[in-house]
């Protein structure tokens, strides 16, 4: 599926797609939020536009890992196929978000049981197997029902890798629960959630990471007006040691409760909330512990017609003792629908305190990010769809990050402040076409940004997406066969070894096979088809060159969606 945002992808776009996970979806070859190797359990940082905090974020309201100080568990993820769809840059804002808030947000929604009040007549499961080359498998169950009195969702994975590139070996878990019931005015909710993760590299690097959250909420509706009270608590513990790591813990710990209003008048609805943390984050080792911070943030937003749109507007204000500072964020955005196309145009200030996991002799600072982005899409019976999204703002005190594969290291190196202002533009585009038996699509984006002294340039300033689909119906109908070419384009980068060299730019091809039987979908997905060795931007330490990426890799995975 080409795509830019904003936009959906159904339940069966995402386990087509035979990724592990959303992240792995939303970061492949080509794309601007690309990570490498990332359905292989790598742990890069999240990177949009040169940003590594506030860049995107998936949200999963449904789920209790939000409650966990950044990067919580961050290896351990929700299978693909817990989700029913997800959106992508169709959030409440950032000046709604806060102290969390990110240039583009992915929603997840994990289906009607999934939340407050959603119904499912019948009980429903989500079994998913995955097979590959390299060792590689995963088990993941999720069971559901709902109705308008009352809703419970239980689900456990379990994945492990035997090794790629230059990943020795990793394997994550991750199980939970929602839980809720609704009596007249009152809905009472809660969730619980445990993950754990362990990687280790060739060269010897290894960490292990656990870590378990849960909240409980609970709502009172009457007539148009909601109010909501929720609280909840995180925890995690990451340890590394090995090869050129003494041994090292971090311990955080996360509390955190909002309260929220809603007046749900379909002319001029309106909403407030009022959100509270309190953070702990300690480095246990021979060189540096860290503090404790308490976080405020207060939001109000509200949405009107006007002219052929909907005029959104929030406003949203803090103090965060992390960074010791107190900060205001606007959000205005104006969306609009026409008999030939819909857009969107955003401005919107994104906060990110970085407080923690700071480099040595770092201190404590705020970035802040001024973006204005606008997005236009059409959409033919005949002729297919089409999207353009262009992005660009000024950052002040951006965050700067190693991009390893496992948290631990970017942790323990630290987040360095970019001395220089940061300017960036991202134009992005896509377009598709799809019929009974035949669809095609390609997708690309350019980015422009400022360098720095900071860091070289490790993300690619261009990548494309390109794609072809055939395929029929067999046996009256019941089975479903497609077949899937892809070509992905990922631009120069420059590593980040000393002195910094020129990555060159590579194509590269994949292929899956689809077949469809009621509930149940299969794919073959072979990736790196030429089987070339790329070059990544961070510096392998078994070597002091740079890390060599997957060569050819296969994966099979079977998707069942089973009923009662």
């Amino acid at each position: 599926m080409a795509r830019a945002e904003p936009g959906e992808a159904s339940h069966t776009d995402l386990v087509r797609s035979a990724a592990a996970d959303v992240p792995a979806w939303w970061s492949r070859p080509g794309d601007p939020a690309w990570t490498p190797d990332a359905d292989w359990g790598t742990a890069f940082p999240r990177t949009l536009a040169g940003h590594v905090r506030g860049g995107w974020t998936l949200t999963e309201p449904a789920r209790a890992h939000g409650y966990s100080v950044f990067p919580g568990v961050f290896g351990s993820r929700s299978s693909i196929a817990w989700f029913d769809s997800v959106s992508v840059a169709r959030g409440p804002g950032a000046a709604w978000r806060g102290w969390e808030a990110a240039q583009v947000e992915l929603a997840g929604d994990g289906g009607p049981a999934a939340l407050p009040g959603g119904t499912l007549p019948r009980a429903r499961g989500d079994f998913t197997y995955l097979n590959g080359t390299s060792g590689f498998e995963e088990y993941a169950l999720s069971v559901q029902r709902g109705d308008s009195l009352g809703w419970l969702r239980a689900e456990s994975s379990s994945w492990e890798c035997g090794g790629i590139g230059p990943t020795a070996i990793s394997g994550r878990h991750s199980w939970g629960g929602t839980a809720g019931v609704a009596r007249g005015m009152h809905t009472l909710g809660a969730a619980v959630e445990q993950r754990g993760h362990a990687a280790r590299l060739v060269s010897g690097e290894e960490q292990s990471v656990s870590g378990g959250s849960g909240y409980g909420s609970w709502e009172i509706r009457r007539g148009l007006h909601a109010f909501a009270l929720r609280a909840g608590r995180g925890e995690d513990v990451h340890e590394s040691f090995g090869g050129t790591l003494d041994v090292s813990r971090r311990e955080a710990e996360r509390e955190r409760a909002e309260i929220a209003w809603h007046h749900a008048d379909p002319d001029l609805p309106v909403a407030a909330r009022l959100e509270w943390s309190h953070e702990r984050v300690t480095r246990i080792d021979t060189s540096r512990t860290g503090p404790d911070a308490s976080a405020l943030w207060a939001a109000v937003r509200g949405e009107g017609r006007l002219g052929d749109g909907r005029l959104e507007l929030s406003v949203g204000a803090g103090q965060h003792q992390g960074v010791d500072r107190f900060e205001i964020a606007p959000s205005v955005a104006y969306a609009f629908v026409t008999p030939v196309f819909d857009g969107r145009l955003t401005v919107e200030r994104v906060l990110a305190p970085v407080w923690t996991d700071l480099a040595p002799g770092q201190g404590a600072f705020l970035q802040s990010t001024w973006a204005a982005g606008l997005q236009i899409g059409a959409r033919s019976p005949r002729l297919g769809a089409a999207r353009l999204a262009w992005r660009m703002g000024r950052t002040r005190d951006r965050a700067v990050a190693s991009r390893a594969p496992i948290e631990e290291l970017w942790l323990r190196r630290g987040f360095r402040v970019d001395p220089r202002r940061y300017d960036f533009g991202l134009l992005t585009g896509a377009a598709e076409w799809g019929g009974p038996t035949l669809g095609a699509g390609a997708g690309g984006f350019v980015l422009a940004r400022r360098a720095s002294p900071a860091q070289p340039l490790v993300d690619p300033g261009h990548g494309a997406r390109a794609w072809a689909e055939g395929g029929g119906r067999f046996f009256s109908g019941d089975l479903g066969v497609a077949l899937r070419l892809e070509a992905a384009m990922v631009g120069p980068r420059e590593s980040e070894a000393s002195p910094s060299r020129r990555l060159d730019g590579y194509v590269t091809l994949g292929a899956t096979v689809t077949f469809t039987l009621v509930d149940v979908i299969v794919t073959v997905a072979g990736r790196n088809l030429e089987d070339e060795i790329h070059p990544l931007t961070w510096v392998d330490p078994s070597t002091g060159l740079e890390a060599i990426g997957a060569r050819r890799e296969m994966v099979f995975t079977l998707t069942w969606r089973l009923f009662n």
